[in-house]
């Protein structure tokens, strides 16, 4: 069973079929035992999550009801009993599944991988978990629940995570001299997450080591006028010091070759 969050909320059968979970209370029931995943959630905290104000006439039987529904439409593609799936303990429920069926735990594996490939010097490796584990994502998390207030802070939290991914991803593959190949798409997240000047700092470097250096400067000006004018703030030092070496022509920001195994064996 593949369960996904990191884009519309689905859950895909191992034979391929997309199991239908439900109208939007249901499912953000599910949603709400999904992002605690492995813990007990209280009955009282779960009715007011997802009803909040706007209660139905008896909130403890119609989560009953859903949780009911939830555990007949997952339980047997699940190859678990239903009850141990979602599981009703002291006044709450706890979904219980392992970390392979959860796209958000696989993605979140790869990136620890990936740390401990390339804190060995295997930056390949660390590429290849990265990429993989990016391919996870299919759009925003929880795209089709953003009226569920109670997923805004996990939805802000993965969509960070995720930038993240991508910063380490490309640290690898300009490490591994994949320049030209990573401009197109640097610049995009550059121009998409501004704030981000990692993505810049990245983006000069492919441009200026590809050859391109005036489209290197180029790229800081962009970063410091939208800085500028979305928030009145200059580019930090790091991006300051990168522009200057750049205008230097400073031969220390080319690739290096060392004797560090950049990819698997």
């Amino acid at each position: 069973m593949n369960i996904r969050m990191l884009g519309p909320l689905e859950v895909i059968s191992d034979a391929g079929a997309t199991l239908g979970l439900g109208g939007r209370n249901q499912r953000a029931v599910f949603a709400m035992l999904l992002i605690n995943r492995g813990t007990l959630v209280a009955r009282d905290r779960i009715i007011e999550a997802v009803w909040g104000e706007n209660l139905p006439a008896d909130p403890a039987n119609t989560l009953q009801h859903y949780v009911s529904r939830l555990r007949s439409i997952l339980g047997p593609v699940a190859g678990t009993g239903a009850s141990r799936l979602i599981e009703r303990v002291d006044g709450g429920y706890r979904l219980t599944v392992p970390a392979a069926w959860v796209d958000a735990d696989r993605f979140h594996l790869a990136l620890g991988d990936a740390t401990t490939a390339r804190r060995r010097g295997s930056v390949g490796e660390a590429e290849t978990l990265l990429t993989g584990g990016l391919d996870e994502w299919r759009g925003e998390p929880f795209e089709d629940l953003t009226y569920c207030e109670f997923l805004q802070e996990d939805i802000r939290r993965l969509a960070e995570n995720r930038l993240d991914a991508y910063e380490e991803l490309f640290d690898a593959r300009l490490a591994l001299g994949r320049h030209r190949e990573s401009v197109e798409e640097l610049a995009g997240l550059a121009n998409r997450h501004y704030l981000r000047e990692r993505f810049w700092q990245q983006l000069m470097l492919a441009l200026y080591r590809s050859g391109r250096q005036a489209e290197a400067l180029r790229a800081y000006q962009e970063a410091r006028r939208r800085l500028g004018q979305e928030l009145g703030i200059d580019p930090g030092p790091e991006l300051n010091m990168l522009e200057e070496r750049i205008l230097l022509a400073d031969p220390d920001l080319q690739l290096v070759e060392t004797s560090t195994p950049l990819s698997n064996p």
